[in-house]
């Protein structure tokens, strides 16, 4: 798995339409601070990708984990591409205290002749809640 981009709903600064390799980035972007309630999309790729691929997003505070997405399946985009993009959206709840979180994201995939049984890769990004 790459690293994981995390964007907020409420981001007010847009890309140059006329420049797709401008890339501008609010704030809360760069310090990862968000309010509880925040509407968060995050985005990721896939490497070395077997055709499916099943991918778990969960919330952590410290130890405890604070939410678990139901897991996706992801099937690797046709023509033998074994790199690709993936993304999801999530609502921080409104009760969540204060603090250090972590967005974790887990992709497993079997070897199709089993001669590595089931591969996973694992990737955080931290982000606070104020």
């Amino acid at each position: 798995l790459s690293g994981i981009v995390l964007q907020s709903d409420d981001a007010t600064a847009a890309a140059d339409p006329t420049s797709a390799a401008v890339v501008r980035l609010t704030p809360a972007q760069g310090l990862r601070v968000y309010k509880p309630g925040t509407e968060l999309s995050y985005a990721y790729e896939v490497y070395n990708a077997a055709p499916r691929v099943q991918a778990t997003t969960t919330i952590w505070r410290g130890t405890q984990k604070v939410a678990t997405l139901p897991p996706d399946t992801l099937t690797s985009p046709s023509g033998g591409a074994r790199r690709f993009a993936a993304a999801g959206r999530l609502k921080l709840g409104d009760r969540l205290p204060a603090g250090s979180y972590l967005l974790q994201v887990s992709a497993a995939t079997s070897d199709a002749d089993q001669r590595r049984g089931v591969r996973t890769a694992v990737q955080q990004i931290r982000f606070d809640l104020r």
